[in-house]
């Protein structure tokens, strides 16, 4: 079967999104799942086993063995986590899979008072028209 990425993706209900990606385990170089995603929302991606999966080459599409909703309930593949500098996010997920990204953000206490109260907009100087 070939895979092609940005290929649609529906599910029994309808159509999820697109293939963002595939997993292929190292020892057998044969694909084990398939990252589908809605189109453009890479932070909604899941994770599909290819055995739930078929390939309708006719279409041009990737047919899911679930609905819309139950491919939902899967776990995302991305998540974020806040962690203060120096702390390292606790590991849940049995994952080998590390830190792919971090933000440094600035402390709040440098932002000064501004960056907690929340400020009316300014006023104009003009009248409005009667």
């Amino acid at each position: 079967m070939r895979l092609e990425l940005d290929c649609p993706v529906t599910c029994a209900d309808g159509r999820f999104g697109e293939l963002s990606d595939i997993v292929i385990d190292p020892g057998t170089q044969g694909v084990t799942h398939l990252v589908v995603q809605p189109h453009e929302r890479h932070h909604l991606a899941r994770l599909m086993p290819v055995g739930r999966v078929r390939v309708d080459e006719v279409r041009g599409e990737i047919a899911l063995e679930c609905t819309v909703a139950e491919l939902n309930d899967l776990k995302p593949i991305h998540e974020a986590k806040y962690v203060r500098l120096g702390e390292r996010p606790a590991d849940e997920s049995g994952s080998d899979v590390g830190i792919e990204d971090g933000f440094e953000l600035p402390p709040y206490e440098s932002l000064g008072m501004s960056a907690l109260v929340r400020l009316p907009p300014p006023r104009s100087c003009r009248r409005p028209p009667r």
